[in-house]
């Protein structure tokens, strides 16, 4: 199995963030505070963030872009939605738009790199004026990298949106830019980095979130045995940190007896994996899962960290 991080209570990083993905898309606000939770306690609250990130990305446009510490509270506050159609990348308009009372090419737009700027320039000012979001966003896939941020500007748009990208989605970005939504604040209830600690295994994960996103479940194999999984090079902060203190080796063993007894005592308070039930295994290892058709899943957002 490929190496993958493992959470504070034995989760995988993807399957929680796949969870709480699902759970905010869904509505389940508890599920979803469950999983941010976990994510965070294991040290991976950068993590839950970009899963806050592309949830509101997703979603339909409701904020203004947010610092990175309000979105997880403004993720936890949306309505259940569905996830939205690509955006097609089509070839520049060809028929030159021109202003109606001056009967001009010209525009309030100069763009270094983007070829027939005032043809696109009057095109997304058009759909604009119909109220056509999704078209302007559009006719701006065209649009030079260089050439975006004047773009935006040139409209009154706020360029800060374009820093999610190419991390995250750049015809959602688009859209939530042109869309002009004026909340511009996280609700101000005590979610996000406010969430109280998960108490142990607290959920199972649904199958169907980690068919979502294309993640499969990890095997029953990581729940026998000792479990080396927690000395993985790619293991969560928390469990590097438990080593760390108590001087853990290879074989799960602390510097002294009262140091490994410390760290299981510390990290598996109900027992190691290899003494659970096999229902309690099943809530996070051994899934069926099937994986789905999901144009967003290749920005998984723990992709560029795990």
């Amino acid at each position: 199995m490929e190496s993958s991080t493992v959470t504070r209570n034995f989760y995988e990083s993807k399957s929680v963030t796949a969870f709480l993905l699902y759970a905010i898309q869904t509505g389940d606000t508890t599920a979803a505070q469950q999983a941010a939770a976990e994510l965070a306690d294991s040290g991976l609250q950068d993590v839950a963030d970009d899963a806050a990130t592309l949830s509101l990305l997703l979603a339909p446009p409701r904020y203004g872009f947010l610092p990175v510490e309000e979105r997880l509270n403004a993720a936890l506050s949306l309505c259940p939605f569905s996830l939205p159609t690509p955006l097609p990348l089509l070839p520049p308009p060809t028929a030159a738009n021109t202003n109606t009372k001056t009967k001009t090419t010209t525009c309030p737009w100069n763009p270094v790199k983007t070829d027939k700027g005032a043809t696109i320039w009057w095109a997304v000012q058009d759909a604009l004026k119909r109220g056509r979001v999704e078209r302007a966003a559009t006719l701006s896939l065209v649009v030079a990298e260089e050439d975006r941020a004047s773009l935006l500007e040139s409209f009154g748009k706020d360029v800060r949106w374009l820093s999610l990208f190419p991390l995250f989605l750049l015809d959602r970005v688009f859209v939530h830019a042109y869309a002009g939504t004026t909340e511009a604040t996280a609700p101000p209830r005590p979610l996000g980095r406010s969430l109280g600690r998960p108490l142990g295994r607290s959920f199972a994960l649904p199958a169907q979130a980690l068919s979502l996103w294309n993640v499969p479940s990890p095997p029953l194999s990581l729940c026998t045995g000792a479990p080396t999984w927690v000395l993985d090079a790619r293991a969560s902060p928390f469990w590097k940190d438990l080593a760390k203190k108590h001087g853990v080796d290879e074989q799960l063993n602390g510097r002294t007896a009262e140091a490994t007894e410390a760290f299981y005592t510390e990290g598996f308070p109900n027992d190691i994996p290899d003494e659970w039930s096999d229902k309690e295994r099943r809530k996070s290892h051994g899934l069926c899962v099937r994986f789905n058709e999901n144009s967003w899943a290749s920005f998984f957002p723990i992709s560029r960290r795990l």
